[in-house]
C-alpha cells in the first residue's frame, strides 16, 4: 500500500505519495527558491491526464514520450490559445485530412516574426499584408567550388565540370555570379544548401550585393552595365557592347572612379 508522507521546517514543505519500495511516485515540493509537483520515478514515468464530463481523456502530459496533448477523440485534435472572447488566437489542428497551424482572428492578423542574435527582426510571414519579408538582401543559390581561397565579393564563372572559378577574363559568357555576403549585405534566401563533399559557396543571382570590381582603366559610375575584368574575380564597366551579350553581371549601384574596391551592384545576369 502507498504511503502518504508529509512535512516542512517553515521554508521547504513536502506532500509525498510513496510506493512499497519507499520511491515517491507523486510529490508536491515547495522549496525556498521553487515549487514543484512531481509524478513518476526513473523507472515509473509520470504523467498528468485530465478527462472532461463524459471521461474522455482530454489532456495529457506525458514524460514517457515528451508529450503534451489537448483535446481530441482519435481523428481531430486541438491545442488552442484563446483570448478573452473565448475566439482562438493560436491553434494547432489535427483533423483527419489536414494538419493546420493557425494564428490570429479575423480581426486579429496572425504574424510569425524571427529574431537574430541582436533582437534585430530578420524575418516575418504577415498575414494582414500577405507579405513575407526577408530583411537580407540577395538571392543566391550554393555551388561547389573549383578552388579554394575564394571570398564573398569574387565574380565567378562556370567550369568544365560545372563548378564554379573566379572570372579571370573580360567579356566572359560564363559568368554566374557573385559569391554573397560580402560588405554588409547577407543573403535573403540561400537555395541547395547540401553537404556534397566539396567547398560550397553561395552565389548571389538575383538581388543587391557587394561585388569586387575594377575601375584601374576605366571609371565605374552608378547605373553602369559591368561585365568581367581581367583581374581575377572582378567586374568592370562594359564599354564593348557587342562583346557583353551573355556576359552583363549587373548593374553599379555606386561609383568608382579608380582601384579595385567593394561597391554595392544589382545582380541582373543579360
Amino acid at each position: 500500500m502507498a504511503d502518504v508522507i508529509s512535512g516542512g521546517d517553515g521554508v521547504n514543505g513536502t506532500v509525498s505519495v510513496r510506493g512499497t519500495d519507499g520511491q515517491p511516485l507523486v510529490e508536491l515540493l515547495g522549496r525556498s527558491n521553487e515549487s514543484v509537483i512531481g509524478a513518476g520515478q526513473r523507472n515509473r514515468p509520470g504523467r498528468l491526464t485530465m478527462y472532461d464530463s463524459q471521461q474522455r481523456e482530454t489532456v495529457n502530459l506525458s514524460t514517457a514520450d515528451a508529450t503534451l496533448r489537448l483535446g481530441g477523440n482519435g481523428v481531430n485534435g486541438t491545442v488552442s490559445v484563446r483570448g478573452t472572447d473565448g475566439q482562438p488566437l493560436v491553434e494547432l489542428l489535427g483533423r483527419s485530412n489536414e494538419s493546420v497551424i493557425g494564428l490570429g482572428q479575423a480581426n486579429r492578423p496572425g504574424r510569425i516574426s524571427l529574431y537574430g542574435g541582436n533582437s534585430a527582426e530578420s524575418l516575418r510571414l504577415d498575414a494582414s499584408s500577405g507579405d513575407i519579408m526577408l530583411m537580407n538582401a540577395d538571392c543566391a543559390e550554393e555551388f561547389d567550388l573549383a578552388e579554394t581561397g575564394v571570398a564573398p565579393g569574387m565574380v565567378m564563372v562556370l567550369t568544365d565540370d560545372g563548378s564554379l572559378a573566379p572570372s579571370e577574363k573580360p567579356y566572359d559568357t560564363r559568368v554566374v555570379g557573385v559569391i554573397s555576403g560580402a560588405g554588409s549585405f547577407r543573403p535573403g534566401l540561400i537555395l541547395d544548401r547540401r553537404d556534397t563533399g566539396t567547398e560550397r559557396a553561395p552565389i548571389a543571382l538575383v538581388g543587391k550585393v557587394y561585388c569586387q570590381v575594377d575601375a584601374t582603366e576605366k571609371s565605374i559610375r552608378v547605373g553602369d552595365l559591368l561585365t568581367t575584368a581581367e583581374h581575377p574575380g572582378h567586374a568592370m564597366r562594359i564599354v564593348e557592347a557587342d562583346r557583353a551579350f551573355g556576359a552583363v553581371l549587373g548593374k553599379a549601384l555606386a561609383p568608382l572612379t579608380s582601384g579595385c574596391d567593394l561597391i554595392p551592384i544589382l545582380v541582373a545576369l543579360q
